[in-house]
């Protein structure tokens, strides 16, 4: 239990699978209060995913409250700010971890811009930034209330490799927003930082990587997902007085220099 962390309320979003279920369970043990929100709960049938065993726990956890949430629906992130007051009183720390993955649109994960349908090019940008932007201006106002919070976005990315392009882009875009929202709302004690992913082992990994074996394409080595929570903590203590704030955190390289293991581990 991190005593700095105890008793602080934690949103984090996509939080049924993957790193957001690692977020909401390491946040559970330091003795946070967890709102656990995802668009979905219903199982997908690819690897790494049991979130409907994991919505019970929470659901029998008083320390949680699992929410049902699509964060582009301005209603839903209303009512779901309506019921994180209603159990909790405020909201201490946002971690913003939905989006849309490339590997919703084909199972390798890769496919050129000029290829792709733009719906999905569309879709992938209104989730994975104008979705981040309306839980922020959601939420951020029971920060301001209270005189200081944690928000911790989720970037990513390729650097620009082709077959990325929707989803590189939006990180890319969410890169600039945690600079600027650090800018903005240092006023209001704040932080804003958000940590580089550097390729999880999250949820769909051995599909995508197989997909792209069959093409002929290499995959990085993957970063397992709990090597994500080390920063992410470290984030979520932060205010803009006093501490850290307009920051990316490359996971990989923060571990490494933390002493918490080399490439391989």
């Amino acid at each position: 239990m991190d005593p700095d962390l105890q008793g602080k309320v934690v949103f984090v979003t996509g939080a049924a699978r993957g790193m957001g279920r690692t977020y909401v369970e390491g946040f559970l043990e330091d003795g946070c209060k967890i709102v656990a929100s995802d668009v979905s709960w219903a199982p997908t049938g690819r690897s790494h995913d049991g979130a409907v065993e994991f919505r019970q726990q929470l659901d029998d956890n008083p320390n949680a409250l699992a929410l049902d949430l699509d964060i582009t629906d301005d209603a839903q992130l209303v009512e779901a700010r309506e019921r994180t007051v209603e159990a909790f009183g405020t909201v201490h720390v946002l971690v913003n971890n939905g989006a849309k993955r490339m590997n919703t649109i084909l199972p390798s994960g890769r496919i050129d811009v000029l290829d792709m349908d733009m719906s999905d090019f569309e879709r992938m940008m209104d989730i994975n930034v104008n979705g981040v932007v309306k839980t922020i201006r959601v939420l951020a106002p029971l920060m301001i209330a209270q005189g200081f919070g944690s928000i911790v976005n989720i970037s990513g990315g390729n650097g620009g490799t082709g077959g990325d392009g929707p989803y590189g882009a939006s990180k890319a875009g969410i890169i600039n927003l945690t600079l600027t929202l650090a800018s903005e709302l240092r006023k209001h004690n704040i932080a804003v930082n958000a940590i580089h992913p550097a390729q999880p082992r999250s949820h769909g990994y051995e599909e995508q990587v197989a997909a792209r074996a069959a093409e002929g394409v290499t995959v990085m080595p993957p970063v397992r997902i709990e090597a994500h929570l080390p920063p992410v903590r470290l984030l979520a203590k932060q205010d803009a007085v006093g501490g850290l704030t307009g920051q990316i955190l490359d996971v990989r390289q923060w571990n490494m220099q933390h002493g918490l293991g080399g490439f391989a581990e």
